[in-house]
């Protein structure tokens, strides 16, 4: 357990000097919010749901941020007593890991302390926090911003990452900018074309203590992109490439890394359409090379597929494969006008989706040069085996009334289990389910509003298909009732066709949020951006309060 009330004492001591010298002045502004989430476990064998011995697990945090005209600053209180199921014990403490505080004036940002960065789409650098995955890979150092003109900046940084309650053993250099090409051409701007290009470069050091082998200590990654637009066409790019990084998740490998993502799109008024390339191969980038999951990642592998938020959608989930991956996507929509054939009185939205994502190929070198130990060749842009994830949905929502609303999908998806293996999962095979989802809306008043889902999951892998029926009713704008029933009616094995229940209601006041529910929850993925949590089996009360100022 992590105790820091010595940078409690300083932060409270630095609030205080400043909010003194502020009291007459109108400078002072002061933000922050807060959630705790607080679950109760007690032993259900029927779903494999387990009790603790403390009864009751808890995760909150705080957030305080204040500006004081030029200066900012702020700190975020974290506890885990302990952390919730599914999260990694590892986080069990209290303490205030994130204090940062700064100083903004005329183009130059300075920052000590503790802050999040990304250059570009992330695949040099990124760091961030997500609350509900237990994922926070935060910067402790200093960090500069400068933008001596408009369309134009760099950044630099020099720090080391959060480890849980410490923080990993290298240190992490960079830079970045990027220039607006229309803010210094007039012909550009008065065409209204959009021309902008960028560049990053991120080094670790990371002592080499290997008795075996000779490791880089520093290990570069750096990329450049680009974005062309014009009207409603889109068009970005961007190239990464990393030297020789030999760590445990490549297995020593000294082949470089190289990662390629490309972007386009179209819209207008009714219709659009965008389509995505990305290529990762060996780009994983940690600032430990010991390190593995999702501990220490200084970049980030962008997810090639549609994010879901449907129940059932999501059990089979799209997770990014950090050895590499090459995949593709593709998003159609389309408005059929009020009164036309298919649109109707009040028309009617059509969304197509496709994505999937394949293994690299990886030609074995023969015999293996150990000398360099690069054990493999790869052609760019051929696609591999196994194929990873596959995903068609087609979504179709029509307003039936001025009361009735309604959503109908259907997914296709294809999960290799074999390659990111799940928990909850009863097959390392490849799983293919077809889903089928129906949404209703029903306004009884502006005030009154039910809404209800309901999930049909077939396939003859894993357990077997599962059903689902939700149902919410708001009453705005403070309350809110929920329930919902999944039902694993497809088990190969009639006496694990278990049920799951669970009900919740909340109240809502200005920015807090109260909620509180209970039933039994089936183990499942929790996925964000392509990053997934296991979340066990479980049977209790579950409480969640969050608000901000």
């Amino acid at each position: 357990m992590r105790r820091k009330l010595p940078i409690v004492r300083i932060l409270i001591l630095l609030f205080v000097c400043h909010y003194s010298l502020a009291q007459n002045s109108s400078n002072l502004q002061v933000h922050g919010d807060f959630i705790i989430d607080a679950q109760t476990y007690q032993e259900d064998s029927a779903i494999g749901a387990t009790d603790i011995p403390e009864t009751i697990a808890m995760n909150a945090y705080g957030n305080i941020n204040f500006t004081i005209g030029k200066f900012y600053g702020g700190f975020r209180f974290e506890s885990y007593q302990p952390p919730i199921l599914g999260y990694d014990p590892r986080w069990e403490g209290f303490g205030i890991p994130y204090r940062y505080f700064g100083y903004n004036n005329e183009g130059l940002d300075i920052t000590v302390g503790s802050f999040y960065e990304q250059y570009g789409s992330g695949m040099v650098n990124r760091s961030y926090w997500e609350w509900y995955l237990g994922y926070d890979t935060f910067y402790e150092g200093v960090r500069v911003r400068y933008q001596p003109t408009s369309g134009l900046y760099f950044k630099a940084m020099l720090a080391r990452q959060r480890f849980y309650w410490d923080f990993g053993p290298g240190i992490v250099r960079g830079i970045d900018g990027e220039i607006d090409m229309a803010q210094f051409f007039t012909g550009l701007r008065d065409s209204g074309v959009g021309l902008s290009f960028g560049a990053s470069f991120v080094s670790r050091f990371q002592e080499d203590q290997n008795p075996f082998l000779v490791l880089p200590e520093n290990v570069s990654n750096g990329g450049f992109r680009g974005t062309l637009s014009k009207g409603g066409f889109l068009l970005n790019a961007e190239y990464t490439y990393k030297i020789n990084d030999p760590s445990a998740i490549n297995g020593n490998n000294y082949r470089p890394g190289q990662g390629l993502l490309i972007n386009t799109g179209y819209s207008q008024k009714g219709f659009g359409f965008n389509a995505g390339f990305k290529r990762w191969d060996n780009m994983d980038y940690r600032s430990d090379r010991t390190a593995t999951g999702f501990d220490l990642l200084i970049n980030y592998n962008p997810a090639m597929a549609k994010q879901h938020t449907y129940r059932l959608a999501t059990m089979y989930a799209y997770a990014t494969v950090p050895q590499g991956e090459i995949g593709w996507q593709a998003d159609l929509f389309y408005n059929f006008k009020r009164g036309s054939l298919l649109g109707g009185k009040y028309g009617t939205q059509l969304n197509f989706n496709m994505s999937q994502t394949f293994n690299v190929v990886r030609d074995s070198i023969e015999p293996p040069d150990f000398d360099t130990r690069k054990f493999y060749t790869s052609p760019f842009f051929a696609f591999g085996s196994p194929k990873f994830f596959e995903d068609i949905n087609i979504e179709i929502v029509k307003k039936l009334s001025r009361r009735w609303k309604g959503t109908f999908t259907y997914f296709y998806q294809e999960r290799d289990n074999s390659v990111q293996p799940v928990t909850f999962s009863g097959s390392n095979e490849t799983v293919f389910s077809n889903i089928f989802i129906l949404e209703t809306e029903y306004k009884f008043k502006s005030t009154k509003v039910l809404r209800n889902e309901f999930h049909i999951l077939q396939t003859e892998q894993d357990f077997g298909s599962w059903s689902a029926i939700l149902s919410e009713y708001t009453i705005a704008p403070h309350w809110y009732f929920s329930g919902l029933w999944e039902y694993n009616f497809g088990n190969p094995d009639t006496e694990n066709r278990d049920h799951y229940f669970s009900v919740y209601t909340g109240y809502r006041r200005g920015p807090t949020n109260i909620r509180l529910g209970y039933g039994r929850q089936r183990q499942g993925l929790l996925c964000v951006g392509g990053v997934c949590r296991p979340v066990p089996a479980s049977n209790g009360l579950i409480l969640t309060i969050q608000s901000s100022f």
